[in-house]
């Protein structure tokens, strides 16, 4: 009888610019045929820092997000290719240090090429075919309240405090391979995992984390820097039932 060694579940790989970590899912979440990962990339700069994780070889996108300081205020979140997801982030004016931030993507094992077409649209991105895993935006002029999935209809939607027209950016899952659905709340029914997430608020604060939680495969952590006490939130979360 052969023994069948466990498979590593975690691996760092240090780089000059910030770190890159990519995280496996235990057995129980993910089949061999239906893996998933998470790169992050972090890095800090005194204005406007732009950071684009990227997944690894074989992988492709389908959400991401972020983590940034308080003193940072996130200007984009979203695809930039079918195996990358970017982030930029302003520094806030009178603050005179290095304040952090980090760009999260999260990756599906794609041996075929077959998934994640990005998709874009002025507020709303919806998608022609196939399955919505995530999405994100671009180009804010203001505070982003609303970055969230309408599964039903495929369609990412965005808007800011002002009503400003911003860039929705929708990942759709063209290769048939996954069955996805939209949960409201941060955790996906065990054992299910997270793909992407958004997230609405009625406050005035652009979450200073939106993002996979790296602690646990089945849930989308959001943050906000609470400076509006009475404003209502929702997390979103893409699930994949595996």
């Amino acid at each position: 009888m052969r023994l069948r060694m466990p498979i590593p579940t975690r691996m760092a790989i240090a780089l000059s610019m910030g770190s890159l970590a990519l995280v496996g899912l235990p057995a129980h979440a993910a089949s061999a045929a239906v893996l998933v990962k998470t790169v992050t990339v972090s890095g800090s700069s005194d204005n406007v820092l732009t950071l684009t994780a990227t997944c690894p070889a074989g992988y492709a996108v389908t959400g991401g997000g972020y983590e940034v300081d308080s003193d940072r205020v996130v200007d984009a979140s979203y695809p930039s290719s079918k195996s990358s997801w970017t982030v930029t982030a302003d520094k806030t004016a009178g603050e005179s240090g290095h304040p952090d931030a980090e760009a999260y993507a999260r990756c599906q094992v794609d041996p075929d090429g077959l998934l994640s077409t990005i998709v874009t649209g002025a507020s709303q991105a919806t998608c022609p075919t196939g399955t919505l895993t995530g999405g994100g935006w671009s180009n804010s002029t203001e505070l982003v309240q609303r970055s969230f999935p309408d599964a039903a209809n495929k369609t990412w939607t965005v808007s800011s405090v002002h009503g400003a027209i911003e860039t929705a950016y929708g990942v759709c899952e063209t290769g048939g391979t996954l069955t996805v659905h939209q949960v409201t709340g941060a955790d996906c029914p065990s054992p299910q995992v997270v793909l992407g997430g958004g997230f609405t608020t009625t406050g005035k604060d652009t979450p200073n984390v939106s993002r996979p939680d790296p602690e646990n495969e089945g849930t989308w952590q959001n943050n906000f820097e609470a400076r509006d006490l009475d404003a209502v939130t929702q997390t979103y979360a893409e699930c994949l039932i595996a």
